[in-house]
């Protein structure tokens, strides 16, 4: 079983393979790239994903949106969680608002809260909600 479709400037292909009497879950999310040439602006507004995680009852898909922000004094990032529907029936939806990095999303086994650590100044944080 193959899904693939694209929104919000993303392309998401998941699916489920049964390999060697083992079922298999894989995800690939990838942004959309202008047309064109690559030039430093355009760079600079990249954002990437990451660490994408599958609901329990496979209807969400949480992950990781990194962005840079290349006109800071310390070439800062940030790194907020999301959560989108695996049936493209909506835009994601940003799950995460502080401006702290926010990384490794994880459902629980019941899929009602997310766990992320939150990276801070002063250490890590573990936070579930």
């Amino acid at each position: 079983m193959l899904f693939n479709w694209r929104i919000w400037k993303l392309r998401i292909n998941w699916g489920r393979i049964n390999f060697l009497e083992s079922d298999f879950t894989f995800i690939i999310i990838s942004t959309v790239i202008p047309k064109g040439n690559l030039t430093p602006e355009i760079i600079a507004t990249i954002k990437y994903v990451s660490d994408p995680q599958i609901s329990p009852d496979s209807n969400n898909i949480a992950f990781v949106d990194t962005e840079i922000d290349m006109n800071s004094s310390k070439n800062y990032s940030s790194s907020n969680i999301w959560i989108v529907p695996t049936d493209g029936s909506e835009k994601p939806r940003k799950y995460t608002f502080s401006d702290k990095d926010e990384k490794m999303p994880r459902w629980f086994p019941d899929g009602k809260y997310l766990v992320f650590f939150q990276i801070m100044m002063m250490g890590i944080h573990i936070r579930f909600t």
